[in-house]
């Protein structure tokens, strides 16, 4: 019996430890996109797809990498979801313009990371930023390169919406 008493105090006094650290804080402080947001994103992706008679898939992911939105238009090319959630992840992780990367690594030396699995410097993939931070990343993905990368300017209007809620 006073082994548990004992692991539960353990337990208590790390887990009152834990919430006030500085890294506990810090992690606290970081904007997130929240449903409004993804929401707003995905709104001006479907409206510039629609615009080019495109169609594709949409991909948002937080600022690991994770989905938290996927969607497969109606009529769109097969494994698009593949493509668009790498470009995604890649433009999070990398925190760059998926299209920038290629010329990124070419320019360092670098195209033999092109190798790592769930990476793309294909164009699509944009980084989600709030004040110069990272909170997500957009992938675009449809048959036409040339389609993917006017779409994914068309973000960057939805990142000044939500930048005077995140401010």
């Amino acid at each position: 019996m006073n082994k548990m008493v004992f692991a539960a105090a353990i337990a208590a006094l790390s887990s009152s430890l834990a919430l006030h650290s500085p890294v506990a804080e810090a992690a606290t402080m970081q904007p997130v996109l929240d449903d409004a947001d993804v929401a707003k994103v995905v709104q001006v992706a479907k409206q510039a797809l629609a615009e080019r008679h495109a169609k594709g898939c949409i991909v948002i992911t937080d600022a690991d990498g994770m989905t938290i939105f996927f969607q497969r238009m109606a009529g769109a090319y097969t494994n698009c979801n593949a493509a668009a959630t790498v470009k995604a992840k890649s433009a999070a992780q990398f925190q760059l313009p998926t299209d920038d990367l290629y010329a990124q690594l070419d320019k360092q030396s670098q195209l033999h990371i092109l190798a790592v699995p769930d990476m793309s410097p294909l164009p699509g993939g944009m980084p989600l930023k709030v004040n110069g931070v990272v909170v997500g990343g957009l992938g675009i993905s449809t048959p036409d390169g040339n389609v993917d990368t006017p779409v994914r300017s068309e973000e960057r209007r939805v990142g000044k919406e939500c930048r005077s809620r995140w401010s």
